[in-house]
């Protein structure tokens, strides 16, 4: 028997559901949503203790346990930048703006209220002395042990 989505058990659009969808396309909403439930995961952190390094309680939960099976391993990772709110994102996209131009930062940035971030489960992830958010994070071991497990991913 197919399993079905109930969404009036999971909404994709209430910024407080685990569900809920919000990427370039589709903003949270109301743009001043902070979840109530963010920590500071016990992990390494690229700037211990700053709101940008919390996550949703669940999803500390799970980037603990998933940072102490990458230490079990050999492999040490750190959060780069987790929660992002309207204001911080607003300040990242207006200096992309400004430095590159719209079309650049709309290529890699997201709009202030669009960022996966915003939601509190998203989080970027590198290894420690790598610098922060770059693509030659994908040539470390760490990336190669996370690209392994992710699900669906592919050898």
């Amino acid at each position: 028997e197919k399993a079905s989505f109930d969404k009036s058990q999971y909404s994709l659009t209430d910024a407080a559901s685990l569900w809920v969808v919000v990427n370039k396309l589709s903003p949270i909403q109301p743009q001043s949503y902070v979840p109530d439930d963010l920590v500071l995961p016990n992990v390494s952190q690229r700037v211990p203790g700053v709101e940008q390094m919390k996550l949703r309680s669940q999803a500390a939960a799970a980037i603990e346990k998933m940072f102490a099976a990458a230490a079990a391993d050999g492999y040490n990772l750190q959060i780069t930048t987790a929660f992002r709110g309207y204001n911080y994102q607003n300040t990242l996209y207006s200096g992309y703006v400004s430095s590159q131009g719209q079309a650049a930062a709309d290529a890699q940035s997201a709009r202030p209220g669009y960022s996966e971030h915003h939601g509190g489960d998203a989080l970027d992830i590198s290894t420690p002395g790598e610098p922060p958010a770059e693509e030659s994070f994908e040539q470390t071991a760490g990336f190669a042990w996370l690209r392994q497990r992710a699900a669906g991913s592919r050898p």
